[in-house]
């Protein structure tokens, strides 16, 4: 997807006007919009993704938004659904590391360290 996001975005656009409830095709497009520097209509769309009580992978949404919104320097906002995902999965490697960066950014550099290394053992590959 992200060597073609243009095509990614029309095919992701396309399944929304087919089913404007599609929570998934709204995280990915939230995705690839990310990827697109289209970072206020990615944060938009993402936040209708966390709404819905039933999407079974609100992790990846709530993972997203915050990374649109650390992307765009709200790192307040970045904090909270980054730790709203990682309630989710624990060992989720991006959430984790954006978390991280994300204390970094607002001084609370002890804490930042942690999640860091623990980040690093999460990230780490297997075999």
């Amino acid at each position: 997807m992200r060597d073609r996001l243009v095509e990614a975005e029309q095919h992701l656009r396309r399944a929304l006007e087919i089913d404007p409830k599609f929570t998934d095709a709204k995280s990915n497009l939230g995705r690839v919009l990310i990827d697109s520097n289209k970072l206020t209509e990615a944060i938009e769309l993402l936040k209708e993704a966390t709404q819905d009580l039933t999407y079974e992978n609100s992790e990846k949404a709530y993972m997203n938004l915050g990374i649109a919104q650390f992307k765009k320097g709200e790192f307040s906002a970045a904090k909270s659904n980054l730790e709203s995902a990682l309630k989710v999965n624990r060992t989720n490697c991006i959430a984790q590391s954006y978390f991280g960066r994300t204390l970094f950014e607002m001084k609370n550099f002890i804490e930042s360290s942690r999640v860091l290394d623990q980040a690093i053992t999460v990230c780490k590959p297997i075999g």
